[in-house]
């Protein structure tokens, strides 16, 4: 992407604007033209523009992600959704999973959708194999219905090391079935039990 055409992109609206940007978009960009952008990004991400916050993933570098970890008061006045995706860039950014895991404050709330919201952006990435226990405790406590599916994508990335895609997923439907329709207290057997299976 030239300048010209990220300008375009920064200044479009509605469904275009929605189009957001990739990761190839800065490539044809010099030093001091990235470096422009990624201000404009961070100056209307702190303003509420979530299609720039979830672009500085992509562009940012470790002044952003400080800028934005500093960001504690702007997400809360800005609202929960861009604080889930605040949360998202400041890992893709650092490579720190604490930024994913400051999520359970969503996840174990009593808001449905924030629950829902802030599984999902577990999927979006490999866990390490010792954080087994924060997805499991969830998926058999029975307080996290909203999002048992995002959680048991979650489980299932971490056990077959790679993102659980569509594909994954239909492989793996009738565990997620046999799990999520079975009662809280029957899930922990059910999950060992598959163990085996989703790592060979």
């Amino acid at each position: 992407m030239t300048w010209g055409e990220f300008q375009r992109q920064y200044d479009a609206e509605g469904r275009e604007k929605a189009d957001g940007y990739s990761p190839g978009d800065f490539d044809g960009m010099s030093d001091e033209e990235r470096a422009r952008a990624r201000s404009m990004m961070l100056n209307r991400a702190l303003n509420g523009d979530s299609i720039d916050l979830s672009g500085l993933r992509y562009i940012g570098d470790a002044t952003t992600a400080a800028t934005l970890e500093a960001a504690d008061d702007v997400a809360r006045r800005l609202g929960w959704r861009d604080d889930v995706i605040r949360h998202e860039v400041l890992f893709e950014l650092t490579g720190e999973y604490r930024y994913l895991f400051d999520l359970a404050g969503y996840l174990d709330g009593r808001d449905p959708e924030r629950q829902e919201r802030a599984a999902y952006a577990l999927t979006w990435y490999v866990l390490p194999a010792e954080t087994e226990p924060f997805l499991v405790d969830r998926i058999v406590d029975g307080r996290h219905e909203p999002a048992i599916l995002p959680l048991l994508k979650a489980w299932i990335a971490l056990h077959q090391r790679a993102v659980c895609d569509l594909m994954c997923f239909q492989r793996h439907l009738d565990l997620v079935r046999r799990v999520s329709d079975s009662s809280p207290a029957r899930r922990r057997t059910l999950l060992s039990d598959a163990v085996a299976g989703l790592s060979s």
